[in-house]
């Protein structure tokens, strides 16, 4: 199985039955916090997105990544408002260190001025790294009877939905990782499954814990939920 090419989900639960490793199933959110992080003072998602591209890209795997063909199309959506972002943030903290170095060469005049954070591309690096997330994942096709199930859930404003906002979306993308969870454990599919997304207003309770309204479906496809790319360190080396 090819990864990043567009498959069935039927094709996606095989693949993952015939070489039984932990699964991640990656919302958006997290894809691009890997891009946010410096400017959010974030020192753990992009080890942990490190850590798990190794992990699936080892053989013998050691976890599969998953995504919908959702998760791709609002990937390439915002992926570039982002690094503009990130380029923005290391221009600012440039800016600010100047005056200290200028500072610092008053006492010091031997001060050796490091180069810019600007000139070591790090955005650049951070793009390559949440793309390469996604681009080893499988890329799961939408299913039309998913689809409808996720527009029913969408009008019952059930999670992640909910009354005056529009996410079906989010909908379809859980109606098909609930779907590949059920499957697979009801085949007796042992390795952990977790769906991951920093997407607390949808998914979470007061920004923390499980919508408990989403707790019962989640029980019963024995799905687990992180809130952070670093929840995936405890299911891989």
């Amino acid at each position: 199985m090819t990864p990043g090419v567009q498959i069935p989900l039927t094709a996606a639960i095989a693949a993952i039955a015939g070489a039984p490793a932990p699964v991640a199933l990656l919302d958006t959110s997290v894809l691009l916090d890997v891009i946010r992080a410096p400017e959010r003072s974030d020192s753990r998602t992009i080890p942990a997105a490190l850590r798990l591209l190794n992990a699936a890209t080892a053989r013998p795997r050691g976890i599969w990544t998953v995504v919908t063909t959702l998760v791709v199309e609002e990937w390439s959506e915002n992926v570039d408002t982002l690094v503009a972002a990130a380029l923005n943030h290391i221009r600012h903290v440039d800016n600010k260190r100047a005056p200290l170095d200028a500072a610092l060469r008053f006492f010091d005049p031997a001060h050796a001025v490091a180069p810019s954070y600007e000139s070591r591309d790090l955005p650049r690096h951070l793009r390559a790294l949440s793309a390469a997330l996604l681009d080893q994942s499988l890329v799961v096709q939408l299913d039309d009877a998913l689809e409808l199930r996720a527009l029913g859930r969408h009008r019952a404003n059930r999670p992640p939905s909910a009354r005056g906002r529009n996410e079906v979306d989010d909908c379809s993308i859980l109606e098909h990782y609930l779907e590949l969870c059920r499957v697979l454990k009801g085949a007796a599919y042992d390795p952990s499954i977790i769906f991951l997304s920093s997407n607390k207003t949808d998914y979470c309770d007061s920004g923390t814990a499980l919508h408990t309204d989403l707790m019962p479906e989640f029980q019963q496809a024995q799905l687990e939920f992180g809130r952070e790319l670093t929840e995936v360190w405890r299911y891989i080396p």
